[in-house]
């Protein structure tokens, strides 16, 4: 549109002067002729630019990405270098998670928490007969979870119980499944150790370095109710 108001601009000039001849045509045209070029050199640049813009956005972009992810892995990097989030003491006012600190068992009583096994109790799907286990229970079963700690300075060998303690009843067929961490996993197969009952009570022993942590799950064999007791501590000669 703006070069044919050119064109037409350029033809009426050329009338109004009255110049009909063929130099007075040949300037009209060739300026209209520049005037074209002007333009549609004008189109090109904006098309050439639009390109650039194009190319720049792109890049910028692509430099975006990459900036993302080198924040990424460096916040990665940071999280490994600082190594494993600190499990606070349980105690008045501590919100879990936390542990126990089983090293203050070293010659010492050991831990001994007493939960009853009835219908408010919750229940889970345990892991079957070993560690990691390749199925779980049919029966949704009773079950405890505490998690113990080793904030002591040297690595030393730990005694978890599951314990019936109704002597006037039959005996609770306890299991115990251990697990490495602070928290149970959604995959509960993924265990780390896994102890059947003997006599109805349930025992392991692990050996702990400093610092590191397990969760004790204390459960049943098969569906009970009852009084059960949670023990850790150091082992005993008996």
């Amino acid at each position: 549109m703006m070069l044919r108001s050119l064109l037409v601009l350029a033809c009426a000039w050329a009338t109004a002067c009255g110049d009909n001849d063929g130099g007075t045509d040949s300037g009209a045209t060739d300026a209209a002729t520049e005037v074209a070029m002007d333009v549609g050199g004008d189109e090109r640049a904006l098309e050439d630019t639009g390109a650039s813009d194009a190319a720049d956005t792109g890049a910028v972009d692509a430099a975006s990405e990459v900036s993302v992810d080198a924040a990424m892995d460096a916040a990665t990097d940071a999280a490994m270098d600082a190594g494993p989030v600190e499990v606070p003491t349980c105690g008045p006012g501590v919100e879990e998670p936390c542990c126990f600190d089983i090293s203050l068992t070293l010659g010492d009583l050991p831990f001994v928490i007493e939960d009853t096994f009835d219908a408010s109790t919750p229940t889970w799907m345990r892991p079957q007969d070993m560690c990691p286990a390749e199925a779980t229970s049919a029966e949704a079963l009773p079950f405890v979870a505490y998690t113990y700690c080793n904030k002591g300075d040297t690595t030393a060998d730990f005694e978890f119980e599951g314990l019936d303690a109704d002597e006037d009843k039959d005996e609770l067929p306890m299991i115990l499944v251990a697990y490495s961490g602070a928290v149970v996993p959604e995959d509960v197969r993924m265990c780390g150790a896994f102890a059947e009952p003997i006599f109805g009570a349930a025992e392991l022993v692990l050996t702990m370095d400093p610092g590191e942590v397990v969760t004790i799950v204390t459960t049943l064999g098969a569906p009970g109710q009852g009084t059960v007791q949670s023990v850790a501590g150091e082992p005993t000669d008996e």
